[in-house]
């Protein structure tokens, strides 16, 4: 749901005009059908356009997306999530969805449920999630209504609605589920998750809160969802040492023969953090690395089969639409796939049909190089001190990847990728992935003049004698490096779009191996 970290922000009116119909593929009965997303994003964001619900009133839709809930359903991904973007003056966040195979393209469906009317509780929605019990889909949400401080309830609280088709809602405003009695915090209650939990042939409902001024997720349970008799069943999972604001979007889920919690910190530095489990009912395991991406990925939450998990999150825009700008709610959906290690823990990769997209590899152009380069064709030796040295190539833009293997750098190394800035990588602005073995760490760093601002960052330790796989997918201002199919780094570079980029190390005689830069189709 919408954290208090992200600073709020005129919402403006789009004039509604004729050419916006063309972003619509006509229907053979004479209406307005999404089709998929003109230029097939890597990251979705609502395209605008006029939509044609069955049965409803056209109206246009634009704006961005905030914490996705997917949905996996005989093959297809339903990626439901809260669109920013349709404000009144009581109300925001209606659901819209996408639909995916596989995570490489995206189908907009529109708004499948909008928040209620002014005398209706739930005009301002946040997050839930979706489950099939028996014929019938239930997707469980968040409302905020400052009402019912006055009868002693919690301000957010979980109502849900039902459907047969997943297009058509029906909302059972008869039954509420509030925080428990004993809860004094009567703000932080939500981001239901529900599942069924076969052991005990009962559905399981997970929910954020705090109480006694930490975070903690709460669990209800039921045998059948339709009997509205959801009964709480104490904390499922607390943090005391992590001391963390919220638990935001608690995802549960087995893949192989783990259970894995997730859910998204909601502070200072808002990431995707889990834990692992032989059993749904722990004792969880925090590993060393618990965080899944930075902290321009949020609120994730996963959907999946048994042999396959994808993890989907949203990447926020900055202010004034600049490198230098504060985060504002909602962006681009951002997806990963996971994978495991024999011993539990998770990796993180690009969606495998993501990958088959690209096209034959484009040979970077070099414009600029230090003396301390020597290039063969895709090849490149540094050999350097403590200053870093660096290489630069011709503009990039649009969807791309690029691939490097990386070898020779030692514990101490410092290199990485820059984007945004002149020819001869000169003082000016530029935006930098930096991997830094002194820091232990991969980090997004807007270099302003002398000035340098962290973005994100995840912990990475460098080993001697070891070989780095390098992708780094790009479409236009969003940006993910990953290494090794196992670690990502998402950014969202304004500068990155039609500017030059290149390669930088320093303490190292690193080796880049097979460069190459691909179109993604």
């Amino acid at each position: 749901m919408k954290s208090s970290l992200y600073i709020t922000y005129k919402h403006l009116w789009c004039l509604c005009t004729v050419v916006a119909l063309f972003a619509c593929k006509k229907s053979g009965k004479g209406g307005l059908t999404p089709d998929v997303i003109a230029g097939s994003p890597v990251y979705p964001a609502p395209p605008a356009m006029w939509m044609q619900p069955a049965g409803g009133q056209p109206y246009y839709s634009s704006g961005f997306a905030g914490d996705p809930m997917p949905f996996y359903d005989n093959g297809v991904y339903h990626i439901f999530y809260l669109h920013d973007g349709d404000w009144t003056s009581y109300g925001y966040h209606p659901i819209h969805t996408f639909e995916t195979n596989d995570f490489s393209r995206y189908q907009y469906k529109g708004r499948v449920m909008p928040f209620g009317n002014a005398d209706q509780p739930d005009t301002k929605i946040g997050t839930g999630s979706v489950i099939k019990a028996g014929d019938k889909y239930y997707m469980y949400y968040t409302y905020s209504d400052e009402k019912n401080w006055a009868f002693g309830k919690s301000r957010e609280c979980i109502m849900y609605a039902t459907s047969t088709d997943l297009k058509s809602w029906t909302k059972h405003y008869g039954y509420t589920i509030y925080s428990p009695e004993g809860f004094t915090d009567l703000y932080n209650f939500r981001d239901a998750e529900v599942i069924y939990n076969k052991e005990a042939n009962e559905y399981l409902m997970l929910v954020a809160s705090r109480y006694n001024n930490r975070a903690v997720i709460t669990q209800f349970t039921t045998k059948d969802p339709a009997a509205d008799n959801w009964t709480y069943k104490g904390l499922f999972y607390t943090a005391d040492v992590d001391n963390y604001v919220m638990m935001e979007c608690p995802n549960l889920f087995k893949f192989g023969n783990y259970w894995y919690l997730v859910f998204s910190e909601n502070g200072a530095h808002p990431m995707v953090h889990y834990r692992y489990s032989n059993s749904m009912n722990g004792p969880w395991t925090k590993p060393a690395n618990d965080i899944l991406d930075g902290s321009y990925f949020y609120a994730g939450k996963t959907a999946g089969n048994e042999t396959e998990r994808y993890l989907v999150g949203w990447t926020p825009r900055n202010a004034d639409n600049g490198d230098n700008g504060d985060r504002l709610w909602g962006g681009n959906l951002v997806s990963h796939q996971l994978s495991q290690n024999p011993d539990g823990t998770l990796n993180v990769k690009l969606p495998a049909a993501t990958e088959k997209r690209i096209s034959d590899p484009i040979a970077p152009r070099t414009v600029f190089k230090d003396a301390a380069i020597q290039q063969d064709q895709e090849n490149i030796i540094f050999k350097t001190a403590a200053d870093p040295a660096y290489i630069v190539f011709d503009q990039v833009s649009g969807k791309k990847m690029i691939t490097a293997t990386i070898t020779g750098a030692d514990i101490n190394a410092q290199f990485g990728l820059a984007f945004g800035m002149d020819k001869s990588f000169g003082q000016g602005n530029r935006y930098i992935l930096d991997i830094n073995g002194v820091a232990k760490r991969i980090a997004s760093v807007y270099m302003n003049g002398g000035a340098a601002r962290t973005n994100a960052a995840v912990n990475y330790s460098l080993a001697p004698g070891r070989e780095y796989q390098l992708k780094v997918v790009i479409d236009g201002t969003v940006c993910t490096l990953y290494i090794d199919d196992k670690v990502a780094l998402t950014s969202r570079i304004y500068s990155l779009s039609n500017s030059f980029w290149g390669i930088y190390a320093a303490n190292s005689n690193l080796q880049v191996k097979n460069l190459k830069l691909y179109q993604i189709n």
